[in-house]
């Protein structure tokens, strides 16, 4: 196997797609048609063919913007096949957690989130869909740790755009991984160190 066929096996090992394996590739790589090596490799990839999404776009929600890191967060949870997940999206730097739940309860959800928070910090605000965000136990539990809970209208879960593509994003690392029989982790440890398109 040729260098340059090792290190684009190296470079897609977790499916991220072109734009990101570009970007990785550039910061770490140059040889007289490397973009195109790489399309090519990514276009000729099983894992990524099966779940190549069309790149539609919703209408945009106007958010205000955070000035620091995890000062604003949004929330949501995955359900993929039997297991259970909590996603949390960092507005800032688009920063991605995925966490198993054993249940959807408001304790279990708080549970996590303490982890999260003790590691990254307490946020100013938590943006979140409704239901179990928005029961007695999460509110006192914001209150108790000072931020601000904001929930989505029932109507529109798309006001809470930025957990719905953080559900997005963990769903495809999820069944990439699954189908490339690459470690979660490692996935979610490679989604992170990639540089994130448009910002």
């Amino acid at each position: 196997m040729r260098l340059q066929n090792r290190i684009l096996f190296k470079l897609h090992e977790v499916h991220l797609g072109i734009c990101k394996t570009k970007t990785r590739a550039r910061s770490l790589f140059y040889w007289k048609g490397l973009d195109k090596d790489i399309e090519e490799y990514i276009g000729n990839c099983a894992v990524c063919n099966k779940f190549r999404s069309e790149n539609t776009k919703d209408p945009m929600i106007c958010q205000e913007d955070p000035n620091l890191p995890f000062e604003k967060v949004a929330c949501d949870i995955l359900d993929y096949g039997k297991d259970t997940y909590l996603v949390l999206v960092d507005y800032y730097s688009g920063w991605l957690e995925l966490n198993y739940l054993s249940s959807k309860t408001s304790s279990q959800i708080i549970k996590i989130l303490k982890v999260i928070f003790s590691i990254h910090g307490i946020p100013k605000q938590l943006v979140a869909d409704n239901m179990p965000f928005n029961s007695n136990e999460f509110q006192n539990f914001a209150t108790d740790w000072e931020f601000v809970l904001t929930t989505s209208s029932p109507r529109y879960p798309k006001a809470n755009g930025l957990a719905e593509k953080g559900v997005s994003i963990a769903k495809s690392i999820l069944k990439r991984s699954d189908e490339g029989k690459v470690d979660k982790q490692l996935m979610l440890l490679e989604y992170r160190n990639s540089a994130i398109i448009g910002s």
